[in-house]
C-alpha cells in the first residue's frame, strides 16, 4: 500500500476491495455467485500481476527492493483463482 516517492497512488486498494467481494461470493451458494467469483478472481489475479510489474519497476534510476509480501500477493491471487475454478455446487441432490 505504501508507494511513497512515486506517482503510483495506492495500487493495493483494488486488491482489497476485490478480495472482500470474493469472500462474500465464496459464501453464497448460488450458481451466479460462483460464476461471478470466477470473473472477479481473474481480474484480481491480473491486477496483482500488474501491481507486481508496476511496483518492482525502476523509477527514474532508482530500483525498489522487492519484499516477500509482493511475491505472496501474486501467489495468493493465483491460489484464489484456482479456488474459484473448483467450487462446490449442488445440482439437484448431487454435489459436484
Amino acid at each position: 500500500m505504501n508507494t511513497k516517492g512515486t506517482d503510483f497512488g495506492r495500487p493495493g486498494l483494488l486488491n482489497i476491495i476485490l478480495s472482500l467481494v470474493m469472500i462474500i461470493l465464496f459464501v453464497l451458494p448460488q450458481i451466479w455467485a460462483k460464476r461471478t467469483n470466477l470473473f472477479i478472481a481473474a481480474i484480481a489475479f491480473a491486477w496483482s500481476i500488474r501491481n507486481y510489474i508496476l511496483v518492482t519497476t525502476c523509477y527514474f534510476g532508482e530500483c525498489p527492493q522487492k519484499q516477500p509480501a509482493l511475491f505472496a500477493l501474486v501467489l495468493f491471487s493465483f491460489i484464489t483463482m484456482l479456488m474459484s475454478f473448483l467450487p462446490k455446487v449442488k445440482i439437484g441432490e448431487v454435489e459436484v
